[in-house]
Formats: C-alpha cells, structure tokens, sequence
C-alpha cells in the first residue's frame, strides 16, 4: 500500500518550551513520531523523542504535549496510508502544534491542514 508522509520542523528557540499537538483524520490511522535535532554542529543526528507508533484518531483527535528541555528543531513526521479504491477519497489531516515557553502562555501557534484525494 502506498504511504503519504509529511515532516513538519518546528524550530524552538527557548528551552523549557512545550510542544502540543492536536491530530485527527476519519478514514484512516495515522502513523506519528517526534524527534530532536540540536542547533550546533555536533547535533546532527536526530534524536527519537517518540518512535513511530500508529494511532487510531477516528473517533476522536489524538492530543499530545512535550517540554522540550532544549532549543533546536524538533520534527513531527505523519503518514497516512493510502488505500486504493477506484472512487475518490478524500483525506483530510487538521495538525496545531503549540510552542510556549509557560504551559498556560502561547507564544507561538502553527496550524497545518493536509489534504489528499485518493482514487
């Protein structure tokens, strides 16, 4: 079955920040990981905060939240498998990923919308 993946980078620039997330798709699961990349040289290598782990979100938005102990660019990668059927389908993908610096302060909201049609 074919797969479509997206990476989303979110870069965090003070330390102690929280990451939050909020997901959801009502035709398929979603395959979700987290992981770190410092800002220095010797942070080249990613790091996996959270391994891929495949969530259910069709009957409800998978929420999620991570103090990111250091700055640096933090990677969400999705994945959505991709069923073919012959009849259009469409998948849609809602992500809103907070960066605050307070648990109770934004300071800095992403949202992203993901679409694919299938046939």
């Amino acid at each position: 079955m074919p797969f479509s993946k997206e990476e989303i980078t979110l870069e965090v620039k003070e330390e102690n920040s929280f990451l939050e997330w909020e997901f959801e798709t009502k035709a398929r699961d979603i395959d979700f990981s987290l992981v770190f990349r410092g800002e220095s040289p010797e942070d080249l290598e990613f790091v996996v905060l959270i391994p891929k782990q495949r969530i259910d979100t069709s009957d409800e938005p998978e929420k999620g939240c991570f103090k990111c102990e250091k700055s640096g660019n933090f990677n969400l990668f999705l994945s959505v498998e991709l069923v073919l059927s012959g009849t259009p389908n469409i998948i849609t993908l809602q992500l809103i990923t907070i960066a605050r610096l307070h648990h109770t302060t934004p300071c800095n909201i992403v949202r992203y919308s993901l679409c694919w049609v299938v046939y």
